[in-house]
């Protein structure tokens, strides 16, 4: 287990995509930074606008349940204010 130890700086040094995956693998995720195309995500129109990229970080089946780590980028129209940014996430939830 002494692999899966987290540090402080691992998490600040997260800065693109493949460090996300690289955290998830340590706290033993299958993970990688699959890039994605936004037109297959099926979200609303406005949504879609608003990333900028998206990457599968991590696809975990266990059984019959699953969870998927989704990394969205937003474009930098959408941080011009924190209540902004943060409608914005929500609305990616």
């Amino acid at each position: 287990m002494k692999g899966r130890l987290l540090q402080l700086d691992d998490v600040r040094q997260i800065d693109n995509p493949h460090k996300v995956a690289s955290l998830f693998q340590k706290i033993g995720y299958n993970a990688s930074a699959q890039q994605l195309a936004i037109d297959d995500l099926e979200l609303p129109a406005r949504s879609a606008e608003a990333i900028w990229n998206a990457y599968m970080i991590a696809d975990h089946q266990h059984g019959n349940e699953s969870l998927q780590v989704l990394l969205f980028q937003l474009q930098d129209s959408e941080w011009h204010s924190p209540s902004v940014a943060s409608n914005r996430m929500r609305s990616l939830v």
